[in-house]
């Protein structure tokens, strides 16, 4: 403990960070200075620096709201990130990272509200526990070795071997050929589906794909048939760490063709291009998260992990909570 300096990056250093980033085990897309400028968020980087100078991990401080500090759009996890420490003898690196993290804890700027998704390879939520922080676990998928493509289909579900074979039968194929706009029109049709609005209109989503797609980390992968009805689209984000499933969607009119599944596995063997890993994002809808368990992807738990500290914020909790047991007993 006292063994590290905390200061906010200048944004010279931003190419540093990105760097740092890809070679953290914590490292995502989501972490990265363009990413970040993408969804729109205002941001610092509070970085933590040994002795030596040398940056050893890193956190982006994402607020959406003056002292208020949560997650942006479309963005899966945050957190803390470290150096790599994996040559370390285990008891030393769990015991570096413990340290770490308690210094991180005690550097936060004071906030009213706190609430951050961490990466599922941070591990160690016991500090935020002792200064009076929740935890929420939440869970994603991952293939890991996606360049071994039959390895990876040899993992499928039989299920799912199924619908790919049965959505080949018909004719159906994977294009990149189509627009931001198609795009958006399925994701519109999805949402309308589960009587939902698209969380974010066409200009936002314009704006944020403008950024992603100069920085070459996206790909818009759709399925139609002989006829060129869209029947599914896919939203993939990528770095070097890992690809990442980010938004699909498939129109209800053709939902029995399979062409969603045809999709992720086109999907998957793009990614693997450029990554070794395909990343789901989770999902704690049943039916979701039973098709991306289908594809013989590993389950990851991950920390949510928050902290309210606005008395007014704390009493509408109160009124939300009992306000129910009253109602309740009454």
């Amino acid at each position: 403990m006292g063994n590290y300096n905390f200061r906010n990056l200048e944004k010279n250093e931003y190419e540093l960070w990105n760097e740092f980033v890809d070679n953290s085990p914590q490292g995502s897309i989501f972490a990265k200075t363009y990413w970040l400028d993408a969804v729109g968020s205002y941001y610092k980087i509070l970085g933590c620096f040994d002795k030596g100078n040398r940056l050893v991990a890193g956190m982006p401080i994402t607020e959406t709201n003056k002292g208020h500090v949560s997650m942006p759009k479309l963005t899966q996890t945050l957190g803390i990130l470290f150096n790599d420490f994996s040559q370390m003898k285990y008891v030393k690196k769990i015991t570096k990272e413990k340290d770490i993290t308690m210094d991180f804890v005690n550097n936060i700027p004071k906030l009213k509200f706190f609430d951050c998704a961490f990466h599922y390879n941070f591990t160690n939520w016991m500090p935020f526990m002792w200064k009076g922080y929740k935890e929420q676990t939440r869970y994603t998928y991952v293939i890991e070795g996606i360049q071994d493509i039959e390895k990876v289909r040899g993992a499928f579900a039989d299920s799912t071997k199924s619908v790919i074979t049965k959505s080949m039968g018909l004719n159906l194929k994977v294009i990149d050929s189509l627009t931001l706009t198609d795009m958006y029109s399925m994701l519109k049709k999805t949402y309308e589906r589960q009587n939902m609005p698209v969380p974010f209109d066409f200009n936002w989503f314009s704006r944020f794909d403008k950024i992603i797609n100069k920085n070459k980390s996206r790909k818009m992968l759709f399925t139609v048939d002989e006829q060129n009805n869209l029947h599914a689209a896919l939203y993939l984000v990528y770095d070097r760490n890992s690809a990442y499933y980010l938004l699909g969607g498939a129109d209800p009119k053709f939902r029995s063709s399979g062409a969603m599944y045809l999709n992720i596995f086109e999907a998957i063997k793009y990614s693997a291009k450029f990554t070794d890993k395909f990343d789901f994002e989770g999902s704690v809808a049943p039916q979701i998260e039973s098709m991306f368990r289908s594809f013989g992807a590993l389950q990851k738990q991950y920390f949510r992990i928050s902290k309210n500290n606005s008395i007014i914020l704390n009493l509408k909790e109160d009124i939300r909570k009992y306000g129910k047991i009253i109602l309740r007993r009454g």
